[in-house]
């Protein structure tokens, strides 16, 4: 497909999202289930029983299926070159379809660790769940690292001898490094987020103590 111009734009969304649309949608609704889990496990007060357990393992097998949408970035590269190369009108879809893609999954990543840090702080103490953070981010570092060997969540049970393989067999410099890095996005990146969120809160708070404050000496004053 040559320029597509504006007029053309539609035809090419069709296009990019029927042959990238059932890969990405396969891998976000991998990237949910974290999310979804996380829901059940986590909400108010569980009951910690077997059963819970399981849950809370199958919820760090699949936590790295969230952020791993991040790692897609390198299929962005084609459509990227193509947008420049040959029509740069096409940045108009590219940019906000992979934009929300990656985004789904970095917020898929944010909302269930936080569920699992609230629920560990309610259930033992604030120290505990700011330390299951760290855990749950190198956790996910590591899982993109597995994640990139064509290993998935479920090779613990289906192939625990390649997963075994690959843990024991010393990474090479690059790929520790790229695992740093990806811890340090990871945790740098939720950090910021729910840090953004928590002064959203606030000021969303002091607006609503300033309009309740009002309305008292309103009411009183007219009383």
């Amino acid at each position: 497909m040559g320029a597509v111009g504006p007029r053309g734009l539609p035809e090419y969304t069709v296009t990019m999202v029927s042959k990238w649309g059932p890969w990405m949608g396969k891998n976000l609704l991998l990237g949910l289930i974290p999310v979804v889990l996380a829901l059940v496990l986590f909400r108010g007060d569980r009951r910690r029983t077997p059963l819970w357990w399981i849950g809370a393992v199958a919820f760090l097998l699949f936590l790295p299926n969230a952020p791993y949408l991040l790692a897609d970035y390198r299929w962005l590269y084609g459509p990227w070159i193509n947008a420049w190369v040959q029509d740069r009108w096409r940045f108009v879809t590219v940019i906000p379809f992979w934009g929300l893609y990656f985004a789904a999954g970095f917020t898929a990543f944010v909302v269930s660790t936080r569920l699992a840090q609230l629920y560990v702080a309610r259930a033992w103490s604030t120290r505990l769940g700011q330390l299951l953070v760290i855990v749950l981010c190198l956790l996910s570092a590591v899982g993109l690292y597995l994640g990139r060997a064509d290993l998935n969540s479920w090779s613990v049970v289906t192939e625990p001898g390649n997963v075994a393989d690959v843990l024991v067999e010393p990474p090479e410099p690059g790929s520790v490094g790229q695992m740093l890095l990806a811890f340090a996005g990871l945790l740098g990146g939720y950090a910021v987020t729910i840090g953004a969120v928590e002064r959203m809160q606030q000021v969303r708070d002091r607006r609503r103590s300033r309009t309740a404050s009002r309305t008292g000496s309103v009411a009183g004053s007219g009383g």
